[in-house]
């Protein structure tokens, strides 16, 4: 009967834990809903760049990439320096130059789209990227 009873304490206690460090995300429980917003840059070698950033409340939370036809979910990287913002998904890395807020968004020349070779090494696939226009938001 203990056998039984203990695995099954464990089990709702590790339950109600992560229950709970769900809801610790700074929500509160809250659904905060997402909005996009839209940037065209134009880089050296005449490369275009469209990031779309995606924004929860007033936070970025991530961006997407479309390069070559292909679109790419980045996230936000945790190491984050006061001179970028950094969005990856392990192997490509878009660097915004500054702090990403919706009104900084037409600002941000000098940004770079970073990727990873099939030899593995990184190298820079857009540089010295200037916005193009506005920002505009996307429905």
């Amino acid at each position: 009967m203990r056998l039984t009873l203990i695995p099954a304490v464990m089990a709702g206690a590790v339950l109600a834990g992560c229950a709970s460090e769900g809801t610790s995300s700074g929500t509160n429980g809250k659904n905060t809903p997402t909005q996009n917003v839209q940037a065209q840059y134009t880089c050296s070698g005449k490369r275009n760049v469209a990031v779309t950033y995606e924004f929860q409340g007033d936070k970025v939370v991530g961006a997407n990439i479309e390069r070559r036809g292909k679109e790419h979910a980045l996230f936000l990287a945790e190491m984050t320096d006061g001179d970028f913002t950094a969005f990856t998904d392990g192997s490509l890395t878009w660097l915004a130059a500054g702090q990403v807020t919706r009104d900084s968004i037409a600002a941000h020349a000098g940004s770079r789209l970073l990727g990873v070779t099939r030899g593995g090494r990184n190298a820079t696939l857009a540089e010295q990227c200037q916005p193009q226009a506005a920002a505009r938001t996307a429905p």
